[in-house]
């Protein structure tokens, strides 16, 4: 066969990646263009709530705002995909003039933007086959392990989850210049920890996200999203950059935080970072109203509203400690420090997530309901603080439920609660272990660490029929697979028990030779010992 021109079969390869990214995003394109149903309001009794409960959040952000600990707020909370409260508190600005707070009011959502656009981007190229959350980030984004130990071995379930060894953020230092030369300077930095150890909520994995949805779809992130995720929602008023013409959302309404070069800037994102990289970045950049987050909490109780499949939404929101005693899903804050936001009432299991310029949203499926606080704590000054009130409106909201027997809201909490305190009693430390009270096969243990224990080595393996890995696969597929040559295994022999390999045979079993493997088959209940 003659050899192709390098330069032929880069236009053909170029020509073919081309074909398929346009594939891949007309099916989105014509899911942008589909309807999707209006956003409801009913009234609290009909969905279950006391209203009397419920105007309790009056009293609490009002006193928040006269501590100065925010101008200003809107609450919504919603159940079975209707709104039943929404209201606007205070004011969207203090400088350089007052404006009164509406509903409508456009927020800088900060690191919502991680659950929003981020996490649901990289779950649909999952859900596309373009990703494996076991795939190393350094298969995709060459360069990326070039900095330091371990930096190889990070997977992407790993970003999700923040346990990749990261710090918080990257210095500040760093982010001049063109992103490409952004990205090679923080590849070269080291990881402060061992990758899969420990839970340490960070930035840095997400901006990694972003480059992830960008180099796989070959769309930039605030693209993809809202083709596959904001447009297929009617989130119409959900998106980076929001001044860019595209957006065609109004400056009047965007509530701004603090003041960039002695001037405030509605509609420019107050992150440092994500500013440095041009407004779009996979850990902060997003800007929306309440309404249009409440499309997505109500489609994401629902099982993904089209967007995502039910699969992926169990997914992305099934707990997994982390650590000693942090539980998280993908993307989804669920028992950490960062867990304010739930209140004292929402089960946990229940899931939600936080943004520094004071915004939050908090979902609990086992009441079907979901409690947003939007704000802009750090106007003017910087000085703000919602911890507090997050936390109590969320309890407020899980007070007025009234439809709910106390015993299942019990029941919902305890597995995640065995889990913890598992984990304190015992000294258990794992990432991504899942808390549904599950028990993994050695197979899977040895599966999910890579094959570390079974590194270089040459093996011997007792099974039979019912040896298999929780998808179904023999174990003698496992310790074939690409992971496992990978780690240097290598499977030499395959020993019978009673009954043979199958499980069917009666009597003496012969030594055989296996088939779909080539591997020579030693009985263990035939004539040699």
């Amino acid at each position: 066969m003659t050899r192709q021109p390098s330069r032929m079969r880069s236009e053909r390869t170029s020509t073919f990646a081309f074909l398929l990214g346009f594939v891949l995003v007309a099916a989105p394109l014509a899911a942008a263009q589909s309807s999707t149903p209006p956003l409801t309001t009913v009234s609290p009794g009909t969905a279950g709530f006391s209203a009397e409960r419920l105007d309790r959040i009056d009293a609490v952000v009002k006193g928040a705002i006269a501590r100065h600990e925010l101008p200003g707020a809107v609450v919504l909370v919603g159940r079975h995909g209707s709104v039943v409260f929404r209201r606007a508190y205070g004011d969207r600005a203090l400088e350089p003039k007052r404006e009164p707070m509406t509903v409508d009011t456009v927020f800088d959502l900060a690191s919502l933007t991680k659950v929003v656009a981020t996490a649901p981007s990289v779950m649909i190229l999952v859900e596309r086959g373009l990703l494996r959350l076991d795939d190393t980030v350094a298969k995709h984004l060459p360069g990326f392990a070039g900095g330091a130990t371990g930096r190889e071995t990070i997977t992407v379930e790993q970003l999700l989850l923040h346990s990749a060894g990261f710090s918080p953020d990257d210095p500040i230092a760093i982010y001049f210049g063109t992103s490409a030369e952004i990205f090679a300077r923080k590849n070269a930095l080291p990881l402060a920890r061992p990758p899969g150890q420990s839970f340490v909520y960070s930035d840095v994995g997400y901006e990694y996200l972003g480059e992830l949805v960008r180099t796989i779809s070959g769309l930039p992130l605030d693209e993809f999203a809202r083709r596959n995720v904001f447009a297929p929602l009617g989130m119409k008023e959900t998106s980076f950059r929001p001044l860019d013409p595209l957006a065609a959302i109004s400056a009047a309404r965007i509530a701004p935080t603090e003041k960039r070069a002695d001037s405030f800037t509605p509609g420019v994102v107050n992150d440092p970072r994500a500013y440095v990289l041009g407004g779009v970045a996979g850990h902060a950049g997003l800007f929306g109203t309440a309404d249009d987050l409440a499309r997505f909490c109500r489609a994401t109780l629902a099982g993904g509203g089209g967007v995502l499949s039910r699969a992926s939404i169990a997914a992305m929101t099934r707990p997994r400690l982390i650590g000693k005693g942090d539980v998280r899903g993908l993307g989804w804050d669920i028992a950490t420090s960062y867990s304010t936001v739930r209140g004292d009432l929402f089960p946990l299991g229940s899931f939600g997530h936080s943004g520094w310029t004071g915004t939050s949203m908090w979902l609990d499926p086992k009441t079907d309901s979901f409690v947003i606080l939007l704000s802009n704590r750090n106007h003017p000054d910087g000085k703000g603080d919602v911890r507090a009130l997050r936390s109590q409106v969320a309890t407020l909201a899980a007070a007025a439920i009234e439809d709910v027997p106390a015993e299942t809201l019990k029941a919902a909490s305890e597995p995640v609660a065995l889990l913890i305190a598992a984990s304190h009693a015992s000294g258990l430390e794992s990432s991504g272990v899942s808390a549904r009270v599950e028990v993994r096969t050695g197979i899977d243990v040895l599966e999910t660490d890579r094959f570390k224990a079974l590194a270089n080595k040459r093996i011997a393996l007792l099974t039979h029929a019912a040896g298999r890995t929780r998808d179904g696969r023999t174990t003698v597929e496992a310790l074939r697979s690409e992971t496992a040559r990978a780690a240097g295994v290598q499977l030499v022999r395959l020993f019978s028990p009673e009954h043979g390999l199958a499980g069917r045979a009666d009597g003496r079993v012969d030594d055989a030779t296996d088939a779909p493997t080539g591997l020579p088959i030693r009985s263990l209940y035939g004539d040699s010992r």
